[in-house]
């Protein structure tokens, strides 16, 4: 049995493991509901993340503007 590090696992669900590493979890999967679990776990947390999305309020990018404007009018 394996010891796979939070490592391991990560770098295989991102598919970027060594062909051996992946091999191996991919085998320890079938034996151990424990790494199973872990691995679905990152691959959920992954997709949530890859789904938020993130925009600046409408507030902050009226405080750029006003910034920019000011820093335009104190250039010229």
């Amino acid at each position: 049995m394996h010891n796979f590090t939070s490592n391991d696992l990560l770098l295989y669900v991102l598919e970027e493991a060594e062909p051996s590493v992946r091999m191996a979890i991919e085998d320890a999967m079938v034996s151990s509901t424990q790494i199973m679990n872990e691995v679905l776990s990152m691959k959920l947390s992954l997709h949530d993340i890859q789904s938020y999305s993130v925009e600046p309020s409408p507030g902050c990018i009226q405080a750029i503007l006003t910034e920019l404007h000011q820093e335009n009018i104190q250039a010229v």
